[in-house]
């Protein structure tokens, strides 16, 4: 009965280990890191962006294991998953206005974003997409942008980076999503003058590189802050104007805030 037991046991143990074995294997990494790894093995890049959500869970438990697809993507590409509520996870959720979680990007070796959708897949569609980055030319509008986006390019690594300094000068709101619901302009402050003129630096560096939502509305807190009132105005103008509008929380709270500089400017 012993030995049945541990046949039993050795069977079931050796099921699961290959299974999980032959799962997607997701790097720990950051989303730099692994794009110069993508660079370095001459593999795409595939991102699942979301953390939290239900059918993020999902696809992990039910989809990311089976061995089909994780033979597929483990050949083809280097995985990672980035989470939402992170500094580059806020800022690519800008970049691309994305609402539905999970999304799955696919950057190829170069770093430009090839191929981006949405939502629960089952293992022979999030097989087929995969293909469809690998072998069509597929793109999305905002793709032009990433076209720039090299692993070993600092200046454009830092189009991320130097609004969440500029950010982290102020005395402001946590950038986590789920904390930033209900925002006034009276919730930012500078301690010490030195710390605004960090940070009108480097926002300013990040504007010179290109103009996203959350680097305008960063430097029109800044601008306002300094007393530079028509820098101020006009970011707040573009913040409003120049960026498609969704539905979540946070940004629909960052968005009052720019009405309300635009109200004390004009």
């Amino acid at each position: 009965m012993k030995s049945l037991h541990l046949l039993l046991f050795i069977v079931v143990y050796t099921t699961v280990s290959l299974s999980y074995a032959q799962s997607v294997k997701f790097e720990k990494s950051d989303f730099f890191t692994a794009l110069q790894k993508a660079q370095t093995e001459n593999k795409y890049l595939f991102v699942e962006y979301g953390v939290y959500c239900g059918y993020c869970q999902l696809m992990k438990k039910e989809v990311f294991i089976q061995p089909e697809v994780g033979k597929f993507y483990n050949q083809n590409f280097i995985n990672i998953v980035l989470d939402e509520t992170s500094s580059i996870g806020i800022d690519m959720g800008e970049r691309f206005h994305i609402y539905l979680y999970p999304t799955f990007l696919f950057f190829n070796p170069k770093g430009e974003l090839v191929h981006l959708i949405g939502s629960y897949r089952k293992p022979d569609e999030i097989i087929e997409e995969g293909k469809k980055a690998l072998y069509a030319p597929y793109s999305v509008p905002n793709g032009v942008w990433w076209n720039q986006l090299k692993t070993q390019d600092e200046k454009v690594y830092s189009l991320f980076n130097l609004a969440n300094q500029a950010y982290q000068k102020l005395n402001a709101p946590s950038l986590d999503y789920t904390q930033m619901q209900d925002l006034n302009l009276k919730d930012f402050t500078v301690t010490h003058p030195q710390e605004l003129s960090s940070a009108l630096s480097l926002i300013e560096q990040s504007l010179a590189i290109e103009h996203y939502y959350f680097n305008v509305f960063t430097g029109t807190i800044i601008h306002y802050l300094a007393g530079n009132r028509v820098q101020a105005l006009a970011l707040a103008k573009e913040g409003l104007n120049n960026f498609p509008h969704h539905t979540n929380k946070s940004r629909y709270s960052r968005d009052q805030v720019l009405y309300e500089v635009i109200k004390k400017l004009e």
